[in-house]
């Protein structure tokens, strides 16, 4: 049997290493840690005979590496070093030079996809005058998805996107509008987890803002106990790809996967009136 070999292998950053097992001229390989991105590994290598002098890289052993991907586009360079005499002295595997060290540079392609982007709008209630809300006043509300990725959004698909209603305001419904064939929502919570289902195809480029987006009109009603003369700001968010999971929606949550519009709401004030008799003529108080 052949030697025992040691060397040092920097993976880049987003890149984990999940298996190894030999190929030619090793009887066994092994590598630690294991699933830890951008790790610094030590390989050892069993190999099936000795190993002569006069043996170029391209015919010496070999073994398979499995590892996992970063999901965004780009160049990554991987890293490994030796010690010429076979020991543990290595040198860093980053920016070192041949013979102890080698690199490897990938180019990694993210195959096109969809982005989603969203908006909101609604009505301002404003005072004075006219304006105020009643318990139980209709308020309405418009959310609008967008497509700014690089594929188009496959008709009938079904997206994900939580919409937070007013303090104190109770749903009521929520209605397919342009490009939406169904839209259904949890009434039970506030924000609302709403499934938005497309009709046709929306194509990439589409901003939430324009003319061709989709749109859903939300319902609701103000709750009696709901605070006077408040100015809020409501936002919602989308997922950034169909199959993800929107962000919370609120302050912290940005632009384009979040939206807000915000509103000042007002509510009717106690008001006193007073009668009496009138009295004509020679009537007496």
């Amino acid at each position: 049997m052949g030697a025992t070999l040691t060397l040092r292998d920097q993976l880049p950053a987003g890149v984990s290493a999940t298996a190894v097992s030999p190929v030619d001229g090793l009887s066994s390989a092994s590598f630690v840690p294991l699933n830890v991105a951008g790790a610094l590994l030590n390989y050892t290598y069993k190999l099936d005979t000795a190993l002569g002098g006069a043996t170029d890289i391209p015919n010496g052993p070999a073994c398979s590496i499995t590892a996992t991907m970063p999901t965004t586009a780009g160049d990554l360079t991987n890293w490994a070093s030796v010690d010429l005499a076979g020991g543990t002295a290595y040198p860093a595997p980053v920016n070192c030079t041949l013979p102890p060290c080698a690199q490897q540079t990938t180019t990694i392609q993210v195959p096109p996809a969809p982005l989603l982007t969203i908006a909101k709008a609604a009505p301002t209630i404003a005072q004075p005058c006219g304006c105020l809300v009643n318990a139980s006043t209709p308020l309405t509300h418009t959310v609008s998805i967008g497509n700014m990725g690089t594929a188009p959004l496959a008709a009938a698909s079904t997206n994900p996107v939580l919409d937070q209603l007013w303090p104190g305001a109770i749903f009521v419904s929520a209605a397919p509008s342009t490009g939406v064939s169904g839209v259904s929502c949890n009434a039970a919570a506030n924000p609302l987890a709403c499934s938005v289902t497309l009709g046709p195809t929306l194509a990439n480029g589409t901003e939430a803002s324009s003319g061709s987006k989709l749109t859903i009109i939300i319902t609701s009603t103000m709750a009696a106990t709901a605070p006077l003369d408040a100015f809020v700001a409501i936002y919602v968010s989308a997922a950034e790809t169909v199959t993800g999971i929107p962000p919370a929606p609120g302050s912290v949550c940005v632009v384009p996967h979040c939206a807000s519009v915000g509103t000042r709401l007002a509510y009717p004030g106690m008001q006193l009136t007073k009668t009496g008799p009138v009295l004509l003529g020679n009537d007496m108080l």
